[in-house]
């Protein structure tokens, strides 16, 4: 297992029913998550989150489908928040190696499904979207929701998630998925390795949506 997955396994111990199946880490025991409604992450034979980067792209469509089919006469701002209460759950994208390129097929599902509620051609510029729906990039949501997971961890009492995300970070790196992710933040939002314990997640998307609001005037 690589360092995020074992992470979640750890984490996710106290949701499994009695059919978990039991791991190892290192001299300590774990539940596997798997038989759990609660935790419904696909790992692959191969360790890459492609299987569950699909489900979760599937479910954002077909639930986009069934709120815009449904509740398709309702006005633009209450198809909005029906679209955000239930098609923005994102289960699992917390462990996701943020540099999947995967993750742009859920983002570009949800920009379709924004597009859609709004009425806009497909031709509408994707930086325009946050600023018409006042609703950031799903990418930045992801990458939020990840680093508030990493410092969550960061600061977690079990000294077995404490010392695998901090290796992940500052030994494993480019070679362990949450290392990946991390620098993959660190690049896109200008900050190190070093301050992800501090970073706030806030501050990011407001960031986020001043670099779109710059963007959308030289459109």
């Amino acid at each position: 297992m690589t360092s995020n997955h074992w992470v979640t396994i750890i984490l996710s111990s106290n949701v499994c029913d009695d059919r978990s199946i039991q791991y190892g880490v290192g001299h300590f025991g774990s539940k596997f998550f798997g038989c759990s409604p609660m935790c419904r992450f696909i790992i692959s034979s191969d360790l890459s989150d492609k299987g569950d980067i699909q489900r979760c792209r599937s479910n954002a469509v077909g639930q986009i489908n069934n709120v815009i089919c449904f509740f398709g006469k309702l006005d633009v701002v209450a198809k909005m928040k029906l679209l955000i209460s239930y098609c923005y759950s994102l289960y699992g994208c917390v462990i996701w190696n943020l540099t999947d390129p995967g993750i742009e097929q859920v983002c570009s599902a949800w920009r379709a499904g924004i597009r859609r509620v709004w009425g806009l051609p497909r031709t509408a510029h994707d930086n325009l979207l946050p600023l018409i729906s006042c609703q950031p990039p799903l990418s930045d949501v992801i990458a939020k929701r990840f680093i508030f997971y990493v410092q969550r961890c960061l600061t977690s009492d079990c000294d077995i998630v404490n010392y695998v995300v901090q290796y992940g970070i500052w030994f494993g790196r480019m070679a362990a998925p949450v290392g990946c992710s991390v620098q993959h933040c660190c690049n896109k939002y200008g900050f190190t390795a070093d301050d992800i314990a501090c970073v706030s997640t806030k501050s990011i998307l407001t960031n986020t949506f001043y670099r779109m609001l710059v963007t959308a005037l030289w459109i």
